[in-house]
């Protein structure tokens, strides 16, 4: 009986170090096998989130996003000077801006900008002189609507490749219109839903219109 019991403990004492053993080798397993899991799904991560991080390194903030070579910016404030290298196309500025737009702006991008948006940006109140008589050969799309703007600055644009397809100054603050404001080729220009009062002698001089 004792060499009986004697055996029967040495069982159970290999039965539980066994089961100890397997125990840990299952526990790896299942470590690994979630590493493996996790894998995959960290790489689609990584190339889901690579044009964010681009961005981010960029040092783009403050709400800027890029899908393929559009740029959106809600909340925009300041722009770095390598934005070229991100080869942007279009341009989307929505939201609260800063009170002016300048010509810096639009100088990291001003040779592959094709589509130009800033609208629903009721704090700009200004756009420079300088900003539009930039060699801008891509565009071909500009948009600025509700704005606080009420003073154009020169769209000089004529020397652009081709002929805009749209300007598009609907839904500002827009109370005159200058001499000289317009020397542009495009199919349609789009000025409704001002406050124009006055537009002045030749201030479409030396431009093209398909629709005015």
């Amino acid at each position: 009986m004792r060499g009986a019991a004697l055996s029967d403990m040495r069982l159970r004492s290999h039965s539980v170090l066994d089961g100890a053993v397997y125990g840990q080798t299952m526990n790896e397993q299942m470590m690994l096998m979630i590493f493996l899991w996790f894998l995959p799904n960290a790489k689609a991560s990584t190339n889901q989130t690579s044009s964010q991080l681009e961005v981010e390194d960029s040092g783009l903030r403050n709400g800027c996003t890029v899908t393929g070579s559009q740029l959106q910016c809600q909340g925009m404030v300041q722009l770095p000077a390598n934005l070229s290298l991100l080869g942007i196309t279009d341009w989307v500025m929505e939201g609260t801006m800063e009170t002016a737009v300048t010509e810096k702006l639009l100088d990291p991008v001003k040779i592959t900008i094709k589509k130009l948006y800033i609208h629903h940006a009721p704090r700009l109140q200004n756009i420079s002189e300088g900003t539009f008589q930039l060699f801008l050969p891509a565009l071909r799309f500009l948009r600025i609507t509700n704005t606080a703007v009420d003073q154009l600055p020169k769209f000089l644009l004529g020397s652009s490749e081709g002929i805009l397809n749209t300007i598009n100054l609907e839904y500002n603050q827009i109370q005159e219109i200058e001499s000289g404001t317009f020397q542009v080729k495009t199919d349609e220009l789009l000025l409704g839903h001002n406050r124009i009062t006055s537009v002045h002698a030749n201030a479409f001089e030396g431009s093209s219109f398909g629709t005015l």
